[in-house]
C-alpha cells in the first residue's frame, strides 16, 4: 500500500510539473529520442519538480508502509525506499538525465522513505 501511494503521489506531482512546465509541442514524449530532447530542453525548475515528486512520494510511501506494515524497525519503509530506488535507476537508464538530477533522484528515495516511516509511531507486536 505504501509503495502504491508513493507511485501515485509521484505521478500526480509529475503531472503538476508537466502542467507548470509543458514539453515543447513539436516533441512527442512517446518517442524515445523526443523524450531525451524534452529532458535536455527542460528548465532546471521542471527537473527539480521531478526530484521533489520523488522525495515527497518516497516520504509518503515510507510513512504509509510503516503505519500499516507488520515488521518492526522501519523495515517496510526501507523496503519501499529500496524498490523506488530500483525504479528510479531503471528510469535514469531508460531516459538520459543531467548528472546532477540522476544523483539527487537516486539518493533521495531511501532517506525520504526512512524519514516518512520515522514520523509514524506505532505499537510493534510483542
Amino acid at each position: 500500500m505504501g509503495l502504491m501511494l508513493a507511485v501515485v503521489t509521484i505521478f500526480i506531482l509529475e503531472m503538476f510539473g508537466h502542467y507548470m512546465y509543458p514539453p515543447p509541442i513539436d516533441l512527442d514524449p512517446q518517442i524515445p529520442e523526443d523524450r531525451a530532447k524534452i529532458i535536455e530542453q527542460a528548465p532546471v525548475a521542471a527537473l527539480l519538480m521531478v526530484v521533489l515528486a520523488y522525495a515527497v512520494g518516497s516520504f509518503i510511501g515510507g510513512l504509509i508502509a510503516n503505519a500499516i506494515g507488520r515488521h518492526p524497525k522501519l523495515f517496510d519503509s526501507l523496503i519501499t525506499g529500496i524498490i523506488l530506488t530500483v525504479f528510479g535507476v531503471a528510469n535514469m537508464l531508460e531516459i538520459p538525465h543531467p548528472m546532477w538530477m540522476m544523483i539527487l533522484s537516486i539518493v533521495c528515495f531511501i532517506p525520504c522513505a526512512y524519514f516518512g516511516g520515522r514520523i509514524i509511531k506505532r505499537k510493534t507486536p510483542e
